[in-house]
């Protein structure tokens, strides 16, 4: 059965040589995210053409609209 991507976890650029490479963190459909795999981003989208990269990433962070842990109080 092939593997069929679900969720870009994480996306980092890994340095070789003097160049660097894009690579997206994979978790792939049915299996747990710790069986995740680093696939270079360029063969990624090479073998699945169809998986849209923006749509899947899953945010870990706070975007600029997040409190970032302070609280108001609204007196």
């Amino acid at each position: 059965m092939p593997l069929v991507p679900s969720a870009i976890l994480e996306s980092h650029m890994l340095r070789l040589g003097r160049g660097y490479i894009d690579q997206v963190l994979i978790q792939w459909e049915g299996l747990s995210p710790t069986t995740a795999t680093w696939e270079d981003k360029k063969a990624f989208c090479d073998n699945y053409p169809y998986f849209n990269l923006e749509d899947k990433v899953v945010e870990k962070g706070g975007g600029i609209d997040m409190g970032h842990g302070l609280t108001s109080d609204p007196k």
